[in-house]
């Protein structure tokens, strides 16, 4: 991987490096890939980072939560299963349990959210979004 990149993984012991943060990660590829995807399983807290186009922020504050009004967004609920996804509009989601493995349409690899992650995918991504555990989720949508 490029040594300037955002991201860079020691293949050793999967320590990543995002902005000023070091992170323990699981990550998903092929053999044939780099491994190029991170999980959220992070061992230390995180600001906000961006994957594949993908806005994640870890456990944001309940004040976030709040100001963003988290708790009026519609709910949603399902179990496992795996579906591809397209987002006709920004959707920003709060995870509050569960886990997804999210494969972005053209990029190599996939990355997990879950339970206490809040989300932005961009408007026109097309992703398959595949629940390994149960999920409530608080989603809203941006209307241009």
């Amino acid at each position: 991987m490029d040594p300037n990149s955002n991201f860079l993984k020691n293949a050793n012991n999967n320590l990543v490096k995002q902005g000023n943060h070091l992170v323990w990660a699981r990550c998903f590829h092929s053999s044939h890939s780099p491994p190029l995807v991170f999980s959220s399983y992070a061992k230390t807290a995180m600001a906000a980072y961006e994957v594949f186009g993908v806005k994640i922020e870890k456990n944001p504050s309940k004040s976030k939560l709040i100001e963003l009004s988290v708790s009026t967004w519609p709910k949603w609920e399902g179990g496992p299963l795996k579906i591809p996804r397209s987002f006709k509009e920004e959707e920003t989601m709060y995870l509050v349990e569960g886990k997804v493995k999210v494969t972005v349409e053209e990029k190599i690899g996939s990355f997990e959210i879950g339970g206490g992650d809040l989300v932005v995918f961009p408007k026109g991504m097309t992703i398959t979004w595949e629940i390994t555990e149960p999920v409530k989720k608080h989603s809203s949508w941006k209307k241009e």
